[in-house]
């Protein structure tokens, strides 16, 4: 299946270059749509926040500026520049971001 504006194959592109950040909200871009899960980049402004939600796949967090508290099933961790944290299917999940 292939999505609107999905990578190119075999082509190394800036992350930067994939999505603009919008002041005071939230803008997203799925980069792959696969019968197995999405790949979705999405850039959020300060105090912006993804509600609670479950999904039907696994979701994978990496952070490349600022930090989000990402709340999986009640417990909170704090992810800062550069760092990940996978989160399972069944749990709900919710991010917030707290910054540049």
């Amino acid at each position: 299946m292939s999505t609107p504006n999905a990578l190119p194959p075999a082509e190394a592109l800036a992350i930067e270059s994939l999505i603009t950040p919008t002041a005071g909200g939230i803008a997203s871009r799925v980069l792959a749509r696969t019968p197995g899960g999405n790949l979705t980049l999405f850039a959020f402004d300060a105090g912006q926040e993804l509600s609670e939600h479950t999904a039907p796949f696994d979701a994978l967090v990496m952070v490349l500026t600022g930090a989000v508290d990402l709340t999986i099933s009640e417990t909170s961790t704090l992810i800062d520049r550069l760092g990940a944290l996978a989160a399972c299917t069944a749990k709900t999940k919710t991010l917030v971001c707290r910054g540049p």
